[in-house]
């Protein structure tokens, strides 16, 4: 008996439970009452008026209930209005808030920043009551009178996160799902005259686990909310599918509609009657079908067909619209109701591992895109999504990824009007869970949220043909659930592929992000049914998008790759007032928001304001349809490859231009180029060969513009271009002339006018001074036309840049380093005059070293002119293990009043070694001002590639002019130091930081030999190997700082001239013992002296590994020879690397495509041998195995370690030896660092083998994978 009591009293307790369940802590509960998911529709009383429809004048059925409604705010549940809803609540406290909003901006509660960690403790499905911010809203409708007897219903575009609905103090409904549309039935709730809706908002509900989106959090009706009416018998769906056939030129329009009797009776039998119209508004097109009568609350569907001949196609290229109009009519042919969309007629396929529209191969060449406004938030207004849409079409961009969630419907609209290829995605995203098996997509009590969610996405967009594929949601891991998904989309939808990048099992295409360039070529060559494409990549987080060529030259090496999306449109910053008044962009942390991410949703091509950026230009370069090559420059033929699908080039007008130094001398426009998609044609342009300048140098910049204005841009807008050089070589230009001043004028040297340790160099007369100070080698002031244009901290060696967000992979090694405060450390100071050349040489060697021993060795040559010009001539080597550098030049400080530079190099805004693409060489002028490019968190910025010269000049045009003597440099200006951009804001991880910017009275220069690339290593691999910046032997830096004024004539033809001196030759010792002595003039003769023998010309590289003293000088004709220059090299013990020819290498495991075994010796650093990974991750020791083909004599092996991230990179390793294959001989053993450098491993004794093998024993991170970017196998070097 007692038994069965407890029983009882355990089931009544069970439920009990389940009955204090609440809806939104319930994933079984999607919603309660609301209305099945539709396509975006008006209804309508005529066919006319449903012809006409657009969003914003739905017709006299639709009615926006946007405004200022009644509002009450509070941060956890107990404590909201628990009768707030009830008609005679008293709300005359209450204030006001603007529907649609979010209320965190309206000064309700913050915006809360985060990527994966979710806002709120993690405990699915439940939400902690203790802060859960609760909104209350009210707002009174009227009903017109001309919906009488007709059914109303109201319908929310967007409620953050769940929301309960009462009309007049009845309950409606419930809904959850943030981003779809949730429609209720309130015909039976109303009444005539004013009635009451009251709507009760949870900022969080378990439907948030599923949307947890990279964004910033927020809450409210952050969308339009309707009031619309239909007929009792109404047309509740409709499904347009355009069909073409096997030749792409006739169509079929397949409509399926689905009527509801609503009415108190059976319905009648009904007409349904479907017109196409051109985008003329001609009727080209009528068909019907018949619905027999069926009963009240039954709902019956037919399909209605029409033939349509050679329609005009749709393509973001071509983005041809037609309009469809269904009306329902009754037995007498009176129109019940009619409605209306717009449609396009083409056909996706993804057969053979090509992804093709209408036919024709199609490159995605995409964006990712937030739904983000700076002052609004989630809630867009109209004209920025236009704003949007026409800079994608004008920036070559053809595709949006609608990341993470359904979009504004009037986003569509917008896509199917421009031409915009469109990924739809569900709102689902789980990754603050994981991928294991904690993963909501393995829980099947979160399945019914997942398949409404994206049943609700695919329903209502299903007629926009911009859509071309769905997705089935972002990084909330595999299972069950995304199973059923794909299921469910593949039955409502075969017409488009399916996407999902965590789980390619289930879709159409595989996808991934984040590869390397070198996994995208890997991944076009392997065999597969299904196209490949990259969802996220080039991670736009500040200064960044590095290497895009390259991204973009991988998706064209094959028809696999079907291209990608950049991670993302715009930065999520926010509009906020700092202290002093300025207003500055926000982003998490800013708030006292926590947990957050910093400024991690700032990675946009275009700021939060949509200003243009370099790095929305170099995208526009790279993503350009139409390829501009030379064939033969000399004859004036290019080759011209049309890249678009479907758009002939004789659409657009091509037009070349000339420049010399930079300026145009010659142009005009070309005849239109008949070029078929696809197709290349020769073109030759008119050049005549002007009389060349010395020294000029000539380019012809090739572009296409539009032939007429557009939706999105005006006629002769540039959508192509390439810069070539001409192979038009000048004669040399001419010398500085020195005569009018007197070579034997005597240099004054001062010792004590500068105080001690400083010395100072003029001549009699001059209206110029050097001061150099001893004590640290450094020129520390300059005086140029008795102006001062050098002072403060002199001209210093510079490794530092403020770090980009995608610096963050090098941030530690650099800090760790100790290079971030190198000091100078003088080991001779030298100098003396030349009385052939009325010269000045200062000659200074010293060590810049940080604070653990490490840094450069700089031997600097300074040659001072007679007219006040100084040359400098560094050379610099590293001193330790040198981590790669951010940058390395020199960098001075000016005065302020020279505010403004001109420079020929690469322009009109920054540029960098792998992001310069967009930027062509040109003769630019801006203000030292107008350099700076305001990124959301202040860092490196407005470098300058490939300069020949700049200067620095005043409001009457004097000032100093910097030229790189030898080759282009880098070179930039700046009011600001590195430190001032390092310390204005915080960064992700650190705590909140405002300090505003404010300019420094001086002008920062930087002259490089090379700043390293940007790379997307804020989430994605960092630079390209060839775009970092190691200094592993000598490097030449050698530019001049001459003085200005415009009476010694043109800008261009000043810095023109050469300086009548000859350059040091450089020297530099291999690791095989071999010095190599070069000059950057071909004609100089160099001289050397080893170890104090006789001089001699220099021939060819010299063995010497033993300890070496060298003095090499070089002489050009009719010049003086250079001065000589004394070099030391310590004994070392030479090394070579053997050639690969005839190896054959294996290894235990590979990851195919990516990972395989010949990547470790293709020469290519950014590929690498990789162990499985994919399908199963095998433990650790793994092996690689070299045969050499024959007996060596071996002294080690070299090892680089994967370049772009840490994964795979070896701890613990042995290396081993044998001459068989079979006998194996521990060579060497040992631990290496986690570092992107080349580790080299000697013998103790040198050894002879056939076979050596590499034994990885453990990982850096502690992972089973091993991973090899390049392996050598080092042997003694014949002299």
């Amino acid at each position: 008996m007692m038994r069965s009591v407890l029983a009882l009293l355990a089931l009544l307790l069970v439920g009990q439970a389940h009955a204090q369940t609440l809806d939104w802590e319930n994933p079984a509960v999607v919603g309660i009452n609301k209305e099945a998911p539709r396509a975006e529709m008006a209804s309508f009383d005529s066919v006319k008026a449903a012809g006409g429809v657009t969003r914003e004048a739905p017709g006299a059925y639709a009615k926006l209930l946007n405004g200022n409604w009644k509002f009450h705010w509070v941060g956890k549940p107990d404590d909201r209005p628990k009768n707030f809803f009830q008609p005679d609540f008293d709300d005359k406290s209450w204030g006001t808030i603007a529907v649609p909003s979010c209320w965190e901006l309206k000064g309700f509660g913050i915006p809360i920043y985060t990527n994966i960690t979710y806002p709120f403790v993690k405990n699915p499905p439940y939400i902690a009551h203790n802060y859960n911010p609760v909104g209350s809203y009210r707002t009174e409708f009227t009903v017109p009178e001309t919906w009488d007897g007709r059914e109303v219903y109201l319908r929310f575009g967007g409620v953050y996160s769940a929301f309960y609905l009462w009309v007049n103090g009845k309950k409606v409904g419930f809904s959850k799902d943030s981003k779809d549309p949730a429609e209720f039935d309130v015909t039976k709730y109303l009444k005539p005259g004013k009635n009451l809706l009251a709507v009760e908002v949870y900022r969080w509900c378990d439907g948030s686990y599923l949307e947890d989106q990279d964004m910033f959090r927020y809450s409210g009706i952050f969308r339009d909310v309707w009031l619309h009416s239909t007929p009792k018998v109404q047309i509740r769906d409709f499904f347009c599918k355009p069909e073409l056939d096997a030749k792409y030129e006739d169509a079929t329009l397949k409509t399926r509609v689905w009527v509801r009797n609503l009415s108190a009776e059976r319905s009648g039998s009904r007409k349904l009657e479907m017109s196409l119209y051109d985008s003329g508004g001609k009727r080209i097109g009528l068909t019907e079908a018949l619905l027999d009568s069926f009963p009240r609350g039954q709902e019956r569907s037919a399909e209605v067909r029409l033939k349509v001949e050679n329609p005009a196609k749709w393509t973001a290229e071509t983005p041809n619209l037609y309009t469809v109009v269904l009306a329902l009519k009754d037995e007498n042919g009176a129109v019940q109701e009619a409605t209306a969309t717009r449609v396009g007629f083409r056909k996706i396929e993804w057969r053979s591992g090509v992804f093709t529209i209408n036919g024709r191969p199609v490159k995605i060449k995409g964006v990712n895109r937030h739904e983000h406004d700076p002052d609004s938030g989630r809630t867009v207004p109209l004209a920025r999504m236009i704003q949007d849409i026409r800079l994608m079409k004008r920036f070559n961009i053809n595709t949006v990824r609608c990341a993470h969630y359904p979009n504004d419907p009037r986003w569509y609209d917008l896509c199917d009007r421009y031409g915009l290829y469109v990924i739809d995605e569900a709102n689902i995203e789980s990754h603050g869970m994981g991928y294991g098996k904690e993963s909501l997509g393995h829980d099947v009590a979160w399945q019914k949220a997942h398949l409404d969610r994206t049943e609700r996405m695919l329903q209502t967009h299903k007629n926009h043909p911009s859509i071309v594929m769905w997705s089935l949601g972002n990084e909330a891991g595999p299972g069950v659930n995304f199973a059923a998904t794909s299921k469910l989309v593949h039955a409502l939808d075969p017409s488009r592929p399916v996407h999902y990048e965590r789980d390619n099992s289930v879709t159409d295409v595989d996808s991934v992000m984040y590869p390397t360039v070198d996994y995208i070529v890997a991944e076009g060559k392997r065999k597969s049914d299904k196209p490949f494409f990259v969802c996220e990549y080039a991670h736009a987080m500040g200064n960044a998008v590095g290497n895009l060529a390259e991204y973009v030259a991988a998706f064209e090496s094959s028809p696999r790759n079907m291209g990608g999306c950049i991670w993302d449109w715009v930065d999520q910053g926010l509009t906020k007032r700092a202290p002093g008044g300025e207003t500055y962009y926000a982003y998490g942390g800013d708030f006292d928001d926590k947990p957050n991410d910093g400024n991690f949703c700032c990675n946009g091509l275009v700021p939060p304001d949509r200003t243009p950026t370099p790095k929305l230009y170099e995208a526009k370069k790279c993503y350009q349809n139409i390829a501009i090559t030379a064939e033969d420059l000399a004859a004036g033929r290019i080759q011209v490859t049309n890249k678009f699908s479907f758009t002939n080039l004789k659409e657009y007008v091509p037009h070349f231009v000339v420049t010399q130094d930079g300026k145009s001398i010659s142009g005009g426009d070309l005849a239109p180029l008949n070029c078929a998609p696809g197709e290349t044609v020769s073109v030759t342009l008119p050049l005549k060969k002007p009389s060349l300048k010395p020294g000029a140098e000539y380019f012809v910049t090739v572009s296409f513009r539009l032939s007429a204005r557009t939706d999105w841009a005006e006629e002769d807008h540039e959508i192509a271009w390439e810069q070539l050089r001409l192979p038009w070589q000048a004669p040399p230009a001419p010398f500085v002339s020195l005569a009018p001043l007197d070579p034997s004028g005597q240099w004054v040297i001062n010792l004590q006018k500068y105080g001690p340790g400083r010395i100072a160099f003029t001549r009699n007369g001059a209206n110029f001074e050097f001061v150099f100070n001893r004590d640290t080698g450094i020129l520390e002031r300059l005086t140029q036309n008795k102006k001062l244009v050098l002072s403060g901290r002199g001209l210093t060696l510079n490794v530092y840049r403020a770090l980009t967000d995608n610096d963050s992979w090098l941030r530690r090694d650099f800090f760790e380093s100790g290079l971030s405060n190198l000091t100078p450390t003088v080991e001779s100071f030298s100098y003396k005059s030349s009385a052939d050349s009325g010269t000045m040489t200062v000659t200074v060697k010293s060590k810049w070293l940080g604070f653990k021993g490490n840094g450069l060795a700089l031997s600097a040559l300074y040659t001072l002119l007679r007219d006040g010009t100084v040359l400098v001539d560094w050379k610099l080597d590293p001193i330790g293990n040198l981590p790669s550098l951010p940058r390395l030049g020199a960098r001075f400080s000016a005065p302020a009043n020279y505010a403004n530079m001109t420079w020929l190099g690469r322009g009109p805004s920054e540029s960098y070694p792998d992001r310069k693409s967009a930027m062509d060489i040109g003769l630019w002028s801006k203000s030292v001002k107008d350099q700076y490019v305001p990124y959301v968190r202040p860092q490196e910025n407005g470098n300058k590639e490939d300069c020949r010269w700049s200067a620095l000049l005043d409001k009457d045009n004097t000032g100093l002019l910097i030229v790189a003597e030898d080759e282009p440099l880098a070179m930039s200006a700046s009011n600001f130091l590195p430190e001032d951009l390092d310390n204005a804001r915080h960064r992700q991880g650190e705590e909140k930081k405002y300090n505003k910017l404010v300019p420094r009275n001086e002008v920062n220069f930087c002259v490089d030999w090379l700043q390293m690339g940007l790379g997307g290593a804020s989430c994605g691999p960092g630079p390209l190997g060839k775009y970092l910046c190691k200094l592993d032997n000598t490097a030449q830096l050698r530019f001049s700082l001459r003085p200005f004024t415009p009476k010694l004539g043109d800008l261009a033809s000043v810095a023109r001239r050469r300086l009548p001196l000859t350059a040091t030759p450089l020297v530099t010792r291999g690791e095989d013992g071999k010095l190599v002595l070069s000059h950057k003039q071909p004609d100089a003769v160099v001289r050397y002296s080893l170890n104090g023998a006789p001089e001699q010309t220099y021939t060819g590289p010299i063995f010497s590994p033993g300890a070496t003293t060298i003095t090499v000088r070089a002489t050009l004709v009719g010049l003086p020879a250079s001065e000589p220059v004394t070099l030391s090299f310590p004994e070392i013990v030479p090394v070579a690397r053997l050639s690969r020819t005839g190896w054959r290498v294996s290894a235990d495991s590979v990851e195919p495509g990516e990972g395989e075994v010949g990547n470790a010796f293709d020469g290519d650093p950014e590929t690498f041998w990789h162990t499985e990974w994919s399908q199963r991750e095998p433990a650790p020791p793994h092996t690689l195995t070299v045969n050499l083909g024959s007996e060596q004599a071996l002294t080690g092996i070299e090892y680089l370690p994967r370049q772009g991230q840490a994964n795979g990179r070896i701890a613990r390793y042995r290396v081993e030896v044998s001459r068989d294959g079979r006998s194996w001989t521990v060579a060497a053993s040992g631990s290496f660092p986690s570092t992107t450098k080349a580790q080299r491993v000697l013998f103790a004794t040198p050894t002879r083998a056939q076979f050596v093998r590499v034994v990885a024993l453990s990982e850096v991170g502690g992972h089973n994978w091993s991973a090899i970017a390049e392996l050598n196998v080092l042997t003694t070097p014949a002299p």
